[in-house]
């Protein structure tokens, strides 16, 4: 089981893998324009668009945890659980786990 991820972990998270998150833009970038996906050069890494928990629950969810085992590991409530999914997909611009767990393994 790994260590639980705390907040003065900045710069990066407890897998200590490279959390750069490609065709991310910063606001009032080219590419942060509506309309407009072209990915900016420059990029965010994760630790900046989310939380030390969001990091924990995106971590999890790409070891294929289902939303109630994280709960369970992190002993919260499912709802709270699905919140954190829900910003992580919001804050990276995905549609599913899925699509959230490509971006953080590609990173």
């Amino acid at each position: 089981m790994r260590p639980a991820t705390t907040g003065g972990q900045e710069g990066a998270h407890a897998g200590g893998r490279d959390s750069h998150v490609p065709g991310s833009a910063a606001p009032g970038s080219s590419a942060a324009r509506e309309g407009d996906d072209r990915p900016d050069e420059d990029d965010l890494s994760l630790d900046r668009l989310l939380t030390a928990r969001e990091i924990e629950i995106l971590e999890m969810m790409a070891e294929g945890a289902t939303n109630q085992e994280i709960a369970d590991r992190l002993v919260i409530a499912l709802s709270t659980v699905k919140s954190h999914v829900r910003n992580v997909l919001s804050k990276l611009g995905v549609r599913n786990r899925t699509q959230a767990v490509a971006l953080f393994l590609r990173g």
